[in-house]
């Protein structure tokens, strides 16, 4: 909410699109959207999972052909390490997009399998970190969040 306050403080979203928001912000609230975390977050006893916090493609390393951290394939840098749901680190990824994303997911899924639907909840995960775009950057990402929130409404 408080950076629904900003873009609206600043003029960037109206009345309207300004309760869109905080009904969707409501629903999140009221548990609408929660999920299981994945099966391997589970099976250890968490709640909730740490989370990069700000996985995007630019904070991937991919491993060099031949190198020993080609084992893993990629490494993650520039973390904000938080307690959070392990889909919004994987709804990050999918939000500027990322290459090799399908295996990633896969990958991901194959570990430590996720909860059903989640694929339907990306939007949801990505809902804030497009607001604070829009609180960073501008308008440019007003139309996203509010197609985002549309589909949550």
């Amino acid at each position: 909410m408080p950076h629904v306050r900003t873009i609206r403080n600043d003029g960037l979203i109206d009345a309207s699109e300004a309760r869109l928001l905080t009904h969707v912000a409501d629903r999140m609230a009221a548990g609408d959207f929660d999920s299981p975390e994945p099966t391997l977050v589970r099976s250890r006893g968490h709640r909730c999972s740490r989370i990069h916090g700000d996985l995007w493609a630019g904070n991937l390393l991919w491993a060099a052909e031949g190198s020993r951290a080609a084992l893993t394939g990629a490494a993650l840098i520039d973390p904000m390490a938080s307690g959070g749901h392990a889909e919004t680190d994987l709804a990050m990824l999918q939000l500027f997009g990322c290459a090799y994303l399908d295996d990633l997911l896969d990958a991901y899924n194959e570990a430590s399998p996720l909860a059903g639907g989640w694929r339907e909840r990306v939007g949801i995960h990505q809902l804030v970190p497009v607001l604070l775009h829009c609180v960073l950057f501008g308008e440019s990402y007003v139309g996203l969040a509010l197609s985002i929130a549309r589909r949550y409404a």
